[in-house]
């Protein structure tokens, strides 16, 4: 059983099953941040040797909230965050953008004894709306990934004014 990092004033539940799905979830209420400076939203354990074979993936979405009406707001998914050899494998950028939702989706695939590939895909919208304003995407290769050690997954993010904030509503992801 495998304990995700909660942020002071922010708990939530966090299940890691290893089973038919590996499924890891995180369910409301919000954890948010309004910190100037990038703020830990999640970050879940992935054990040693869950990247054991060819081919093992994780697959992840991260739906949140964009709130505030003056400053930009950034939003970074990591792998190994705070390890050496800790590598983005998304990033926003800075986003001029106010009160709209956002999702992040992606996978991130062992490939050959010490490869990783992931691919994400990136949108935001307008609260109560399908009209997509931003989009982004990208592929990023590791070559120096270590199956047998402990590894970790982090959704992380900022924003510019203190008055405004980033969220993560929900957050599912699977291991195949």
């Amino acid at each position: 059983m495998s304990k995700i990092f909660q942020p002071p004033g922010a708990p939530f539940d966090f299940q890691y099953q290893d089973g038919v799905e590996n499924l890891l979830f995180r369910s409301s209420p919000n954890v948010t941040t309004s910190s100037l400076s990038l703020a830990t939203l999640l970050l879940v354990p992935i054990p040693a040797n869950t990247w054991n074979t060819d081919g093992k993936n994780l697959d992840f979405i991260v739906l949140g909230n964009l709130a505030g009406v003056a400053g930009s707001k950034r939003i970074v998914a990591f792998i190994d965050l705070g390890l050496a050899s800790q590598q983005i494998i998304f990033d926003s950028g800075s986003l001029a953008i106010n009160n709209q939702n956002y999702s992040l989706r992606g996978n991130v695939f062992r490939l050959l004894t010490t490869n990783y590939h992931a691919h994400t895909h990136y949108f935001t919208y307008p609260f109560n709306s399908i009209t997509v304003i931003t989009s982004a995407g990208g592929v990023v290769q590791n070559n120096t990934f270590d199956p047998t050690i402990d590894h970790n997954f982090a959704i992380q993010a900022l924003v510019t004014n203190a008055a405004d904030n980033v969220s993560v509503i929900v957050c599912r992801g699977s291991f195949a």
